[in-house]
C-alpha cells in the first residue's frame, strides 16, 4: 500500500503484486493505472506492476472439496483451475430458458453458472441501485425470461415515468404517470380477484412508496391481496428510496429479502437487512451486483435481451 515502504526499499523491488483493494487512495505508484481492476479483484487474483493478472495457486489440502466449495474450482495435481472473471455483459440467450416461475434464468455468478430466481416460492421481487446501473434492464431481462414460460393470463406494466419496457410487446395494460396507473389499479385488482396468474412490473416507482401519495395505499391493498391469490411483481426504485422508506408496501416488499442490489457501496447493503459478503464498488459496470435471497446471497452480472 502507498507508504507503507521507505523509497529506499521501493526502488529496489522489481517487482509487486497488488490484491484486491476496497480504497483506490491505497494504490502505490506503480499500479495506479489499473485501479478499476484491482477494486474487483476476486480471491486469490493480483495484478503486477506490468499489468499482467496473476492467479495463486492453492495447497491441496486433505478434503480437497473444501477448495471446491470456497473457489469453484476443484484442485486437482498437474493441473490448474479454470478462472475467469465475470464479463461486463451477458447476453440472455445464453442462458437456459425458463420453464417455470419456479427457474427464471437473470444472469451468471461469479462461477460463470446460471443464476435462477424462483419466482414461486417469492414471488414479489424489488431491484434498487444507483442511476445507470441497469434497474430497468434487469426488468427487461425477467419480463423476457418469464414470457417464455406462457405461465401468465395478464401482464401490466406501470412507471412513473416513460420506461424502455414500454416499448415491449405483450402488455395486457401499460399505464405511466399517476393518473394513468391509478386508474389502471382497479383493473389489476380484478384480474386477481378472478384468480387469474398476473404479472405486475413497476419501473421507477419511487414515488409511489411515499406515504403521503394515494397511489401507495392502493399497491399496497393489491400486494396484500396477491399474497393470497396468483401474483407476480416486480418493481425497481432507486437506492436513495429503498433505504429512507420502511412503511408502506415498499417496507414490506424490502422485508421480503428477494431482489437484486446493484452498484452502490457497503452502506446500501442493509436494505434487505442481510450482510453482504464483501463490500461493492462505484467501478462495478451496468448490470453487476449482489441477488439476494433468503437462502444466501450471490454477486452476479444479469443478462441483458
Amino acid at each position: 500500500r502507498e507508504g507503507v515502504l521507505s523509497s529506499t526499499i521501493a526502488s529496489a523491488i522489481d517487482t509487486t503484486l497488488a490484491f484486491r483493494l476496497t480504497n483506490s487512495g491505497d494504490l502505490g505508484t506503480r499500479h495506479r493505472e489499473y485501479g478499476a481492476r484491482l477494486l474487483s479483484l476476486p480471491s486469490g487474483r493480483a495484478i503486477d506492476n506490468q499489468g499482467h493478472d496473476v492467479q495463486f495457486a492453492f495447497p491441496i489440502p486433505a478434503s480437497p472439496h473444501a477448495i471446491a466449495r470456497d473457489t469453484g474450482a476443484l484442485a486437482v495435481p498437474g493441473s490448474l483451475p479454470i478462472v475467469r472473471l465475470l464479463p461486463e455483459s451477458f447476453p440472455l440467450h445464453g442462458l437456459s430458458q425458463a420453464t417455470s416461475r419456479a427457474n427464471v434464468p437473470i444472469g451468471i455468478d461469479e462461477n460463470w453458472r446460471p443464476a435462477n430466481l424462483d419466482l414461486i416460492t417469492n414471488p414479489y421481487f424489488l431491484i434498487t441501485g444507483n442511476p445507470r446501473t441497469g434497474k430497468s434492464t434487469a426488468l427487461a431481462t425477467l419480463v423476457n425470461a418469464l414470457r417464455q414460460t406462457n405461465d401468465f393470463e395478464s401482464s401490466f406494466m406501470i412507471a412513473n415515468r416513460r420506461s424502455p419496457l414500454s416499448a415491449q410487446q405483450g402488455w395486457s395494460a401499460l399505464a405511466t404517470g399517476t393518473d394513468e396507473v391509478q386508474a389502471l389499479l382497479p383493473t389489476i385488482k380484478n384480474a386477481l380477484l378472478q384468480n387469474s396468474n398476473v404479472l405486475l412490473v413497476a419501473d421507477d416507482a419511487d414515488d409511489w412508496a411515499d406515504i403521503s401519495n394515494s397511489l401507495n395505499v392502493q399497491l399496497d391493498s393489491i400486494l396484500k391481496l396477491g399474497l393470497d391469490h396468483q401474483l407476480t411483481f416486480l418493481c425497481s426504485v432507486s437506492i436513495i428510496r429503498a433505504q429512507r422508506t420502511f412503511g408502506s408496501w415498499l417496507g414490506t416488499l424490502k422485508t421480503q429479502q428477494s431482489g437484486l442490489l446493484l452498484g452502490g457501496s457497503q452502506e446500501n447493503s442493509d436494505i434487505f437487512q442481510i450482510r453482504l459478503p464483501r463490500p461493492l464498488n462505484a467501478n462495478e459496470p451496468p448490470g453487476r451486483g449482489f441477488l439476494v435471497s433468503p437462502h444466501g446471497n450471490i454477486k452476479i452480472q444479469v443478462a441483458c435481451n
